[in-house]
């Protein structure tokens, strides 16, 4: 059993030599001053030839979409921009609703869901963010979210965090 001890002794020794002498390698280039790979929009430079629109004036208007795809209950978010601004860093939020049986009315679910849209709104387009609904997220409600319609999902937006107009 010794020789065995000190095979594997030496092999981790050779492998801790081989970790702490292997040269480190820099990156060839500095990192872009610009969005990163995986960055948020907001976290860069804004664009060229934009100019920032100045908070609370960009009129965002959303609208939701339930579909499903396979065994998965999506909600998709259509978002606009009334000026045709270009907008970064939407927070939506969204609940369920259901009609009483009784009166024909509305009622709304109390618990909303929060919903962060990490893609940029570009100008004069609509663009369409999607999230998975999840039962453990309205599990209170005992229903089945495949047998829900677009219907029943209404959507608010919360806030943004930039607006870009084309720069004059």
């Amino acid at each position: 059993m010794k020789p065995l001890l000190i095979i594997v002794m030496l092999v981790l020794v050779g492998v801790l030599v081989f970790v702490q002498t292997r040269p480190k390698t820099e990156p060839a280039s500095p990192p872009s001053p610009s969005i990163q790979a995986g960055a948020a929009a907001w976290q860069g430079d804004i664009p060229e030839g934009t100019t920032l629109v100045p908070k609370g004036q960009a009129r965002l208007n959303v609208q939701p979409m339930r579909r499903t795809d396979g065994n998965k209950v999506y909600l998709d978010f259509h978002i606009t921009e009334e000026h045709g601004y270009m907008v970064d860093g939407v927070r939506v939020e969204f609940w369920y609703r259901y009609k009483d049986d009784d009166s024909d009315a509305w009622i709304e679910d109390s618990k909303r869901v929060d919903f962060f849209i990490r893609e940029r709104l570009p100008f004069n387009e609509t663009l369409v963010a999607s999230t998975v609904l999840l039962n453990e997220e309205f599990e209170h409600l005992k229903l089945d979210l495949a047998a829900t319609t677009t219907e029943n999902w209404q959507v608010r937006i919360v806030d943004y965090n930039r607006a870009m107009q084309r720069a004059p």
